[in-house]
Formats: C-alpha cells, structure tokens, sequence
C-alpha cells in the first residue's frame, strides 16, 4: 500500500471523527450521499424529501399506535 492511499485514509478517518462518524458508517454515509445526489446536492429538495418520508411515517405509526391505546385502555376497563 501506498504512503498517499495510507494518508488519504488518515485523513478521511480524522474527517469523519470531527462528525462523529467512524470508518464503520461508510455505508451509511455513501447511501445517504447517493440519495442526495438524486436531488442534485439542492439542500431544499433533500429536507423536503426528508420531511415528506417522515410524515409518512408518522400516518404509517398513527393506526398502530390508536391500536394499543385502545388495548390498552380495554384492559384498564
């Protein structure tokens, strides 16, 4: 291995840390990046999408949730 391919790994490695990140969420982080990339790096675009994913999620959540509410208020009765 090259001196410059060992200090290009260094570098990214020190990069991540400074965010937290570990060379373990590479994956992660490269999914993430190609994602954004669907919405050509616009950061708008990539918070509305975020936004949007996050609202349906809370629908999907919102009839499980009624479910044990309901459950558990049938036992309480």
């Amino acid at each position: 291995m090259e001196i410059q391919t060992i200090n290009r790994y260094r570098q990214l490695k020190a990069e991540l840390s400074k965010h937290n990140l570990s060379s373990e969420d590479t994956d992660r982080l490269l999914t993430l990046l190609n994602n954004i990339k669907q919405y050509r790096y616009d950061p708008r675009k990539t918070v509305e999408e975020i936004s949007n994913i996050k609202s349906l999620k809370r629908i999907e959540r919102a009839p499980v949730q009624a479910d044990q509410e309901h459950i558990a208020h049938t036992r309480h009765n």
